[in-house]
């Protein structure tokens, strides 16, 4: 089933290979099936890609019920209370992901986003600048430490920022 639904998505359909997904677990759940960590992963990406944050949050709590330790699951909680308007529930979330694998960037570009949506904008210059200094080269953290200059009322770093961030990655203007 699981391999179906990701056929669904990359063809297109996202939403109905979400909906497959959560019936495939409603229904291993009323046969008092266990629910198999990796499906739980994929469903709440896929609700969390599908703008369904509640039923993600659900998802990933039951996962993390079985392996507390799971690096994606934690991240991913981030992102749905992030969805959800907890962002102090969020950030507890990202920094339990950057406890368990603390070299991936994917917690800290989401939590350097959370501190952007929530005006905490030296602490999103801080985490945007370290994340500059262990890749200078990523035209993503470039424009990020940009934002965050923005937001600080620092124009001439926020262009320089910009302007790093297009001669790394000329096509990507976003």
């Amino acid at each position: 089933m699981l391999n179906e639904a990701l056929q669904r998505e990359r063809a297109g359909f996202p939403r109905e290979a979400t909906q497959m997904l959560a019936e495939h677990v409603a229904e291993l759940r009323n046969q008092n099936k266990p629910v198999a960590v990796g499906l739980l992963v994929e469903s709440a990406r896929l609700f969390i890609n599908t703008g369904r944050y509640r039923e993600a949050e659900s998802q990933i709590r039951e996962g993390l019920n079985v392996s507390p330790r799971h690096f994606d699951l934690w991240n991913m909680l981030g992102i749905a209370l992030r969805r959800l308007g907890r962002p102090n529930d969020a950030l507890i979330a990202f920094d339990n992901a950057t406890k368990i694998d603390p070299k991936n960037t994917a917690p800290l570009v989401n939590k350097g986003n959370l501190f952007l949506d929530m005006k905490r904008s030296a602490e999103a210059a801080t985490i945007f600048g370290q994340l500059v200094r262990l890749n200078p080269k990523s035209s993503e953290f470039q424009r990020l430490l940009g934002n965050a200059y923005i937001q600080l009322g620092d124009l001439t770093k926020a262009s320089a920022r910009f302007d790093t961030a297009i001669r790394l990655k000329p096509d990507d203007i976003a």
